[in-house]
C-alpha cells in the first residue's frame, strides 16, 4: 500500500457457534481481504470475535 491509494475492505463470515464459556454469546471466524484501487490483494487476515448471540437479544 502506499498513500494515495484507494483500499476496499471484505469480510466473509467463515465459521460461527455459540460459547460454551460464556452463556448468550456467540464466537465468528471472518476473514477480511484489502484490495487496491487496481484490483490487487494487499492484505487478508483472519479474526474470531466474540458477539452477544440473538438469543440473548431477545431475552
Amino acid at each position: 500500500m502506499r498513500p494515495g491509494d484507494v483500499i476496499q475492505v471484505r469480510r466473509t463470515t467463515l465459521e460461527h457457534r455459540l460459547s460454551r464459556s460464556h452463556p448468550g454469546r456467540g464466537l465468528v471466524l471472518s476473514e477480511f481481504t484489502l484490495t487496491n484501487q487496481q484490483g490487487e490483494k494487499v492484505m487478508t487476515m483472519r479474526a474470531w470475535s466474540m458477539i452477544q448471540s440473538r438469543e440473548t437479544l431477545s431475552a
